[in-house]
């Protein structure tokens, strides 16, 4: 028993000063507008508890995230993968908006979200993996 003790004890302090791990995202969503204009490319976005994923035209991202106070989502700056190809300038503009948001709509199967200015980022929802 004493042993057991003493192997949770260590077991406990081994894991004190690790930075946790963010939680792999749970949602999927696929860009399908921005401002009610159709969005011209493939692009993804993955929401966890308190981290977000995904793909744009060109490049991978990901980041942090607080939803707090609901319904608001805010999306930290993304740290992005460094690719070029002719959808770059699609891609900014995406992830440009998405640190803009500051309200959410959630419906079945999509998702809105408003940035301060109002253009609204359109999603429908994807199973698994971007």
């Amino acid at each position: 028993m004493r042993f057991i003790l003493i192997l949770s004890i260590l077991l406990g302090l081994s894991a004190c000063g690790r930075r946790a791990e963010p939680i792999a995202p749970v949602q999927y969503w696929q860009l399908a507008s921005i401002g009610g204009v159709p969005f011209a490319a493939p692009a993804t976005l993955g929401l966890g508890i308190d981290s977000y994923t995904g793909r744009g035209p060109c490049n991978s991202f990901s980041g942090a995230l607080s939803r707090t106070p609901f319904p608001t989502l805010t999306f930290s700056p993304p740290e992005t993968t460094r690719a070029s190809c002719a959808s770059l300038a699609l891609e900014q503009l995406y992830l440009g908006h998405l640190q803009q948001v500051n309200s959410t709509i959630v419906r079945p199967n999509e998702l809105v979200l408003v940035t301060s200015t109002g253009v609204q980022l359109r999603f429908v929802q994807v199973a698994g993996a971007p």
